[in-house]
């Protein structure tokens, strides 16, 4: 049971509710290190010998939600963004060259 956020009916329980994204905005995530095992970076293992840290996760760019409402099923298909067409491309007729 929720109140759409949209339109401000209330549904009753068991209904589903939708999420509508209405904010994003660019975010950049720095690398991140695997973590220590054990001990926190003073453990070498038996060897003796320190191990390497590798990455455990790249990073990049890319967006992050700063706003989502819970709407119904009709406010979430009457706002929800519509995709842009693709470009129809026609495929390469080969064209027969009689020569004399």
């Amino acid at each position: 049971m929720f109140r759409c956020q949209l339109c401000g009916t209330v549904m009753p329980p068991g209904t589903r509710t939708h999420k509508l994204i209405v904010q994003t905005r660019a975010k950049k995530y720095e690398p991140r290190e695997k973590p220590q095992s054990r001990g926190g970076g003073g453990f070498r293992g038996r060897g003796g010998r320190p191990t390497r840290r590798r990455l455990m996760d790249p990073g990049g760019e890319g967006r992050e939600i700063v706003r989502e409402l819970s709407v119904c099923a009709e406010c979430a298909e009457k706002y929800a963004p519509t995709p842009e067409p693709e470009p129809v491309v026609e495929p390469a007729v080969a064209t027969e060259s009689t020569e004399v």
